[in-house]
């Protein structure tokens, strides 16, 4: 059925159609790599260093630059009659093209994912090798010398550098920075999406553009694939979500009523200047050595903190978080009890995390209401490292 629909408009027609179609690939991969780049440009010159911005500046580039080669591909077929001389060697260069861009984020991707730092990493050596591959068959095609070998070495470190690659994003993305579970499903499906465009390309691969009808329908299966990453990426509202493992510095689960500390974890070191700002807050922080600090009092004074606050905003409702200077004190109050995490940056991540913490802690301690303070009888720490991704 596929065959005799492909096979209705002539082959120069579907050709045309391919050129078309070629045109509208550029103009969204340079419309989705400009937003990318835009949201770099928009962020606090300080957010830049994160990490999860400059993946995402790293991702921008590489589309971008996949955007140029699109257009190199569409001046090759647009004016065919005009380079038809060079292309023999033009055709070489476009994938030694395509080596640099994936080879680049497989080279990063390692680097990142490298428990120890290596001088010199394997996808390296694998891309210089592969340029040179790449350049020797570029030079051997321009002298007429074609050499078939070179053009499946050159498929393979491209096969390579996009598993690994796309290997490396999925980890770092969905696994190392690790974000709220609607992210997480948003990139699931953005980066699933990836499969689809690259499933097009292979198809225009396989059936070049002598073979119009299967070539367009290549080229149309990559477009959908790229729209679909496209929607995804940029449904999130910040990148900034993703680097909410950094920004934790220390929580408190207490008892709601009574502020009587269940349970507390340093995540960062604290800092006074970090707390300079338009409220002030005072408190002994225990030295790092002591074995598990001494919360009651840090606890109570947050419980009569928020219960002060409440009373003089008129609000019945529960505290959600408190801005200190640049920090953020984020509050999650469940039936018994009430979970404060103190953070850098006030993220959405963090306050879903800790209403499931409540949840869990609550659903697994039923008792917690006639709590007698034996706090070692309390399996608290495993649903942390749980819900935080700390095991």
């Amino acid at each position: 059925m596929i065959n005799m629909l492909l096979d209705i408009p002539t082959q120069e027609s579907m050709l045309d159609i391919g050129r078309v179609l070629y045109g509208v690939l550029a103009a969204i991969l340079f419309l989705f790599g400009a937003d990318l780049f835009d949201r770099y440009l928009r962020a606090d010159k300080r957010t830049r260093k994160d990490a999860a911005y400059i993946l995402f500046l790293m991702l921008s580039i590489g589309i971008l630059a996949y955007a140029v080669y699109m257009v190199f591909a569409i001046v090759m077929d647009l004016f065919r009659e005009y380079v038809s001389q060079y292309s023999a060697w033009l055709s070489p260069l476009r994938y030694t093209l395509v080596i640099l861009i994936i080879g680049s984020f497989a080279v990063v991707a390692e680097r990142i994912l490298a428990k120890k730092k290596k001088k010199i990493n394997i996808m390296s050596i694998f891309l210089l090798t592969g340029t040179i591959v790449g350049l020797v068959n570029v030079i051997t095609s321009y002298q007429g010398n074609y050499i078939a070998i070179l053009d499946y070495l050159i498929l393979a470190f491209i096969g390579i550098f996009a598993i690994y690659g796309f290997y490396g994003l999925f980890h770092i993305l969905l696994k190392q920075m690790a974000p709220q579970k609607e992210i997480k499903r948003k990139m699931q499906f953005g980066l699933s999406a990836a499969i689809i465009a690259f499933g097009g390309e292979a198809v225009q691969l396989m059936a070049p553009a002598s073979n119009g009808g299967y070539w367009v329908l290549g080229v149309l299966i990559e477009i959908l694939g790229w729209l679909i990453i496209r929607h995804y990426f940029l449904s999130i509202r910040s990148y900034g979500e993703f680097e909410w493992k950094t920004g934790m510095i220390e929580m408190h689960v207490i008892i709601a009523e009574t502020g009587i500390s269940l349970y507390y974890r340093r995540f960062n070191t604290l800092n006074k200047e970090d707390f300079q700002g338009d409220v002030q807050v005072k408190m002994k922080v225990p030295k790092e050595k002591a074995p598990r600090p001494s919360t009651d009092l840090v606890a109570g004074g947050l419980v009569g903190i928020k219960g002060m606050l409440r009373e003089i905003s008129g609000d019945t409702g529960n505290l959600e978080n408190i801005e200190i200077g640049e920090k953020s004190l984020i509050f999650k109050q469940g039936d018994v009890i009430m979970a404060l995490l103190l953070t850098e940056k006030n993220l959405g991540v963090y306050h879903a995390i800790l209403e499931d913490l409540v949840n869990e802690i609550e659903a697994k301690h039923p008792k917690l209401a006639t709590f007698n303070g034996d706090t070692s009888k309390l399996e608290i720490s495993p649903i942390v490292e749980e819900h935080f991704g700390l095991n």
